[in-house]
């Protein structure tokens, strides 16, 4: 049974997702991580797949275990192996967790905390390939607003989860 009601009962749509939920869940009960070289967000994802699905209290621990495995001494999760951790792939990793209803590493909180800028914001470099022309959106850092955006969104709520 699913823990998160998305359509209602007898709905075309949500007896349609509610078959894609429960086929990716058993191919995340029966696969590995995946290839270590995707970083904390296929974890995460993983981990919040499980979850939607309805999973056991077992696997759900178990993705969690893994996710857990990957965060960084200063409590920081990153997008890939070989960078340093920053707020979005952090969020992402105690939002996954949260919703799984796993516990969150403190430290975790604590980057965030620490990591936060004066004006509000969360700074992450962006990795994206400059093919559109720049704009200035009004949010803070340039060139890395958008990504910086959608790490400070993540990071509020990721908060607020606490």
């Amino acid at each position: 049974e699913f823990r998160r009601v998305l359509f209602r009962s007898g709905d075309v749509v949500g007896s349609r997702v509610q078959l894609l939920l429960e086929r990716g869940a058993e191919r995340d009960l029966g696969v590995g991580r995946g290839d270590p070289d995707d970083g904390c967000l296929q974890s995460a994802e993983r981990l919040l797949g499980l979850a939607w699905a309805g999973a056991d209290a077992k696997e759900l621990t178990r993705a969690a275990a893994e996710l857990i495995k990957e965060q960084h001494p200063n409590g920081s999760w990153s997008q890939l192996p070989n960078i340093p951790g920053d707020a979005y792939s952090t969020a992402i990793a105690i939002r996954a967790l949260k919703e799984a209803s796993q516990t969150i590493p403190a430290k975790s909180i604590e980057y965030l905390t620490k990591t936060q800028l004066d004006d509000g914001s969360w700074y992450v470099r962006s990795r994206a390939v400059k093919l559109q022309p720049y704009f200035q959106s009004g949010f803070p850092h340039d060139h890395e607003q958008w990504i910086s955006y959608v790490a400070t969104a993540n990071a509020t709520v990721a908060l607020l989860l606490e």
